[in-house]
């Protein structure tokens, strides 16, 4: 988003110089020295052969012959200053957005992943009681290593959610909420 507010700005300063080139320019310039006149080719450091000369100018241009161009110039800088203002708030509106989906994709997340370690405690549960049977002979060791084999699966769920969620949480501190 600061880029796009960098190009407004920047398109901001482009409209405003373009406006400028309507008003006339007012400049003064001085000048206080010596200079040498002669006749010939030749440079004297003699004093008496230079001449003190100081002047000032006043300068005013009023831009008449340009007005064409200098309104076309304007036209185009006001056209990019549109452009780069609606850009801006198309961005904007995608970056917010873009926060509220990340926002609720982390609170999505988060519930899925309270749900998930609640069944992994449930399965891991079951497994234990599934070995206290099989220990006292009560099932058989297929029936242990299929709880068993649930309570990995619920494992790598709980931990693959887990993931997201601080996949998400990285990218709401990445947008400094």
């Amino acid at each position: 988003l600061q880029l796009y507010q960098l190009q407004m700005k920047q398109s901001d300063y482009k409209l405003s110089q373009q406006r400028a080139n309507f008003l006339p320019t007012i400049s003064i310039n001085g000048y206080y020295g010596a200079q040498q006149y002669s006749d010939d080719f030749g440079l004297s450091f003699n004093s008496n052969d230079w001449s003190k000369i100081s002047y000032v100018s006043l300068n005013l241009s009023i831009p008449i012959f340009t007005g064409f161009s200098t309104k076309n110039k304007g036209r185009s800088a006001s056209i990019e200053y549109d452009i780069a203002r609606i850009t801006l708030e198309k961005e904007m509106l995608k970056s917010e957005i873009e926060d509220d989906l990340i926002i609720k994709e982390f609170n999505h997340s988060k519930n899925a992943a309270n749900a998930a370690n609640d069944n992994y405690q449930l399965t891991k549960e079951n497994a234990d009681l599934q070995f206290q049977k099989f220990e006292q002979g009560v099932v058989s060791l297929d029936n242990y290593l299929d709880s068993f084999d649930d309570y990995l699966k619920a494992e790598v769920t709980y931990l693959n959610l887990l993931s997201d969620l601080y996949n998400y949480y990285s990218k709401i501190l990445s947008r400094n909420f």
